[in-house]
């Protein structure tokens, strides 16, 4: 499940409040997300075991486990024990669009996080079993893409199962934003040179502080965030058809037998043998 097939379900101001998805990981090797964000309120049902980074903090989840990213926020999944995931993606604008202004800002301090709240309700938490129902009932009906009143009524009830503590406003920290910028450059940049020097005056930051700080938000260190992005930039072009030797090089790669062992290890599939395979059309949580 991969930043290239994020697409899959991206949407913004559609003619949908809500879409559902299913993720894991592919061909037996277990879910690992780099750490992003979106404009999207997420919500998954774990079926495997792990751990999900959250602005920064990491969070253990468990089998059934549900776990609650408001809009924006960075995040990024680690599975220990593999398995699969149910995914709630909500437009926020839309829900917000309508009501009074009382009830559209309870609604945003849920979707955007703008006061302290839990991301992580375990099976044993005692709000858990109503949590568990609506969500199912709004993935089904996301799913199967049911009467759009139907769908926003599922909505409302899921949020209102979550809570937030109106006293403690939350400000995320301005490190974060640096650390967007420094991710940004890499994406735009994955193909050239790149050292640990430059993203280092991008971030103007100490060397140790630098990898220290985008290790805690990105859940891994720079340099290794550039290879992830530059093996998941080959994966696109591999299964568009773009030769091997071709992909690799317009990667960043310079060398073909390390750029075909990275591969291995992370898509557990030699890079020729991409286009004979089939991916399902799932979508990163």
């Amino acid at each position: 499940m991969e930043h290239i097939q994020r697409e899959k379900v991206w949407f913004n101001r559609s003619d949908r409040d809500c879409r559902a998805a299913i993720s894991k990981g592919e061909h037996d090797k277990p879910l690992d997300v780099d750490t992003h964000w979106h404009e999207l309120f997420e919500a998954v049902k774990c079926h495997g075991c792990g751990k999900v980074i959250i602005e920064g903090r990491e969070y253990g989840y468990g089998n059934g486990d549900i776990i609650i990213i408001p809009c924006k926020f960075l995040h990024g999944f680690k599975e220990t024990e593999k398995g699969e995931y149910k995914v709630i993606f909500i437009c926020a604008e839309n829900i917000l669009s309508d009501g009074n202004a009382d009830f559209a800002e309870k609604l945003k301090a849920r979707m955007y996080g703008t006061f302290a709240m839990r991301f992580v309700f375990t099976t044993s938490d005692v709000k858990y079993p109503a949590l568990d129902r609506a969500f199912e009932n709004l993935y089904h009906s996301a799913e199967e893409n049911k009467n759009p009143l139907k769908i926003r009524a599922d909505i409302l009830n899921f949020l209102s199962e979550t809570d937030y503590d109106e006293n403690a406003p939350v400000q995320l920290n301005e490190q974060r934003y640096v650390l967007g910028e420094v991710a940004e450059f890499i994406e735009k940049n994955y193909a050239g040179e790149i050292s640990l020097n430059d993203l280092c005056k991008i971030a103007a930051m100490s060397k140790f502080y630098f990898i220290k700080t985008f290790s805690r938000y990105y859940g891994t260190t720079p340099m290794r965030f550039v290879l992830n992005m530059r093996l998941k930039k080959a994966f696109g072009k591999l299964r568009e058809g773009c030769p091997v030797t071709e992909a690799a090089f317009d990667c960043g790669f310079n060398n073909l037998s390390y750029f075909t062992r990275q591969f291995t290890k992370k898509y557990g599939i030699l890079p020729k043998d991409v286009k004979k395979r089939s991916f399902s059309e799932q979508v990163l949580p």
